[in-house]
């Protein structure tokens, strides 16, 4: 969360379909909306989610994704908050439709605790403390996600890694901080990844139209359908690298501690010198 996603589907959206080059923030992205959204998967089973468990929903959901997979004429993407994982049955819970290949955005997870603090209303401390959770998931976190089935992200670590040490989907890992300086670059590497074919100029011309001045005044003007909260900005223009000053001094190092190793594994630096868990 905060490390892209909703960035990088917006300039897909502009790519795949250049006749949505008007949209506004206050309209859907309907590029990698995915089988989430219980009002959805209701209407598609015929079940009350809400009186399914955790693990239950993890039984239907791979079924979900690839009957969508199945339905789309073309390349279907889904949005994931998910860590890699199997449910019961020792099956992907994102399906095992053919084909699939995922980008995987990352981000410095000290300017993800500055980002996600304010969007969700949370202290900087509480924060903190679900980054570093391994057994952290988004149910009723904030309320939009009671609206949807059960997703399980686990600590910062443990979600990278569960997708980058898997072998059975291709992977692209972008960092937040290289598609902020080179977009046009990360996004014509993100698409020659997918295999689509499109014009350098369309490129440049998503990168335009998802620039993060503009989307933060359409924002102020039109709202954002996938902000949490009244008063708050999602298109926040954050700086790579604020969490390395303006976080605090003791929850940066709980940071740094528990994720030492996947950010040097990234090229993340650890400001305070503490010891890399292994």
């Amino acid at each position: 969360m905060k490390s892209g996603n909703t960035w990088m589907r917006l300039m897909l959206m502009h790519l795949l379909k250049p006749k949505d080059g008007g949209w506004t923030p206050d309209r859907a992205i309907d590029v990698g909306t995915g089988p989430l959204p219980r009002v959805n998967i209701e209407s598609a089973s015929l079940l009350d989610t809400s009186l399914l468990t955790a693990d239950e929903q993890d039984l239907l959901r791979p079924r979900l994704c690839d009957a969508e997979a199945r339905a789309e004429t073309e390349r279907c993407f889904f949005k994931s908050h998910d860590a890699y994982r199997f449910n019961r049955d020792g099956v992907p819970i994102h399906g095992e439709s053919a084909g699939q290949a995922a980008l995987y955005l990352v981000r410095d997870p000290r300017d993800i605790a500055l980002s996600l603090a304010p969007f969700w209303g949370w202290s900087l401390d509480r924060t903190v403390a679900f980054i570093n959770d391994p057994d952290a998931d988004l149910q009723g976190i904030p309320k939009h996600f009671s609206q949807q089935i059960f997703q399980k992200t686990l600590d910062w670590s443990s979600h990278i890694s569960s997708w980058l040490d898997q072998t059975r989907v291709p992977i692209l890992v972008i960092r937040y901080e290289d598609l902020r300086a080179s977009p046009v670059r990360w996004l014509t590497r993100a698409v020659e990844f997918l295999g689509l074919r499109v014009a350098a100029a369309d490129i440049a011309r998503a990168v335009e139209l998802t620039d993060f001045d503009r989307l933060r005044r359409e924002e102020e003007t039109h709202g954002f359908s996938e902000r949490f909260r009244v008063g708050t900005t999602f298109f926040r223009r954050a700086e790579p690298g604020e969490g390395r000053t303006l976080l605090d001094r003791p929850l940066r190092q709980a940071i740094e501690r528990a994720h030492g190793a996947m950010m040097e594994r990234l090229d993340y630096t650890c400001e305070d010198g503490v010891a890399v868990s292994p």
